[in-house]
């Protein structure tokens, strides 16, 4: 993608993405420019740059992207279930929370479970914290050991209802 003309691609964001105005004002390459619209995706939001990736036809990066998308979708379909139980800490009082995810994922992260963090409990994921991460080979399994703070523990069991249930 770095073969798109610099001007043209500023002149995409203007007018699509008018946010980015100020900081392009001091941005003159592509290299550069493309390094702000990554900046603004996610890991598992990849969005904006498949936009510019359509806008402009760049068939390998929208391949790259697809691909990227599709190993994505499997990552945030794995099979999860939670379990809740309470526990009392003398200075913060919060709710732990276990995920079983029943699958089997080469170079699985701390990153990545934060990921997956974000994806499940969506809003309430800035208040879930990892406490351990277990990996279980033989059972190609894995699973997260976070801890929520008791205020957010109800709006997490409205959402999941039950608890165990799968995700």
């Amino acid at each position: 993608m770095n073969e798109i003309p610099s001007d043209d691609l500023k002149e995409f964001l203007y007018r699509d993405y008018p946010y980015f105005i100020h900081q392009l004002e001091h941005i003159d390459t592509t290299y550069d420019i493309l390094a702000l619209v990554c900046m603004r995706c996610s890991i598992i939001n990849v969005s904006l740059l498949e936009d510019v990736a359509g806008y402009f036809k760049v068939k390998k990066a929208i391949t790259i992207i697809k691909e990227y998308k599709k190993h994505m979708n499997k990552f945030k379909s794995l099979r999860m279930f939670l379990n809740v139980e309470l526990y009392s800490d003398k200075l913060f009082q919060c709710g732990k929370i276990s995920l079983a995810v029943a699958r089997d994922v080469d170079n699985y992260t701390l990153d990545d479970a934060q990921v997956l963090l974000n994806t499940v409990f969506k809003e309430l994921a800035p208040y879930v914290m990892i406490e351990e991460f277990e990996y279980i080979r033989d059972h190609a399994s894995f699973t997260i050991i976070c801890s929520i703070p008791l205020q957010f523990l109800a709006s997490l069991n409205k959402k999941v209802n039950v608890e165990g249930k799968e995700f």
